[in-house]
């Protein structure tokens, strides 16, 4: 489960509380999910992705975790919901020499932002990724997406002069560890979140409802028409030629940076 309610997550917490009659997550012991990742190491060289924000279950929980797993030397990825301190991330630096943050801005635009369900500033999100190089990450994604809530398609180009303006900052001083990645919610809005089970209310309509519906809708010749949904904001149309010019510029400024 989550704390958290995405308006298009199908694991968000509003979903597991109608599909699965949870009314908050199920966690893992930490030290039990440090046995994990070091069992996992033992015969797999590739990082390992702690899915879900590590500080959902509190603080007490975080701390038994970075204590269980200190000193674990193979890549780990961990996950960012919201904002995160400098001394958060001087812990991780210390348990996990060879971290890699993930963050999902999903638009630099604030009200797209928390339209979505994700409240955290700008500046708080800057303020974290400035913590997390500090601290040694090896490298910071930082992910957009094409298809949301009050998106229109200027929305998603102003994302992406984010972006430049994000290398611009860190790349220009020869650090490249910050790399933003931009992408369509694709092919589905998921079954059970809020989008799906209430698309007016957010500004969906959605062109598939049932099993079936989708099932025919992934034979069609292209992922334009996989897609099952569009917004008030832009048609499926727009959508597709949204994603395809801001991975087009998305990927000129990258080359023009070095990254």
């Amino acid at each position: 489960g989550c704390r958290y309610n995405c308006i298009t997550c199908g694991g968000s917490a509003c979903t597991f509380r109608s599909i699965h009659n949870r009314n908050k997550p199920a966690y893992r012991s930490p030290e039990k999910l440090a046995q994990d990742i070091r069992r996992i190491s033992e015969y797999s060289q590739g990082p390992v992705f702690v899915l879900g924000d590590i500080r959902q279950p509190g603080k007490d929980y975080t701390d038994r975790f970075l204590s269980a797993i200190s000193g674990h030397k193979k890549p780990v990825f961990i996950e960012l919901f919201d904002a995160a301190s400098r001394e958060f991330f001087q812990q991780v630096g210390r348990a996990l020499p060879n971290f890699t943050v993930e963050i999902s801005m999903e638009s630099h635009d604030e009200e797209v932002r928390r339209a979505f369900g994700r409240p955290y500033s700008n500046e708080d999100i800057e303020r974290t990724i400035d913590y997390a190089l500090e601290a040694g990450t090896q490298r910071l994604d930082l992910f957009f997406m094409v298809g949301l809530k009050k998106q229109t398609y200027e929305n998603v180009m102003g994302t992406v002069e984010y972006s430049r303006q994000v290398l611009q900052r860190y790349a220009r001083n020869g650090d490249n560890r910050v790399i933003p990645f931009i992408s369509p919610l694709a092919p589905f809005v998921d079954p059970g979140s809020q989008a799906f089970e209430q698309p007016e209310k957010h500004g969906y309509r959605l062109f598939c409802r049932t099993l079936e519906e989708h099932r025919q809708a992934l034979l069609a010749p292209s992922w334009k028409y996989v897609l099952n949904y569009e917004t008030e904001w832009m048609t499926r149309s727009e959508i597709v030629n949204a994603t395809y010019e801001a991975g087009r510029r998305m990927n000129l400024i990258k080359g023009e940076y070095g990254v």
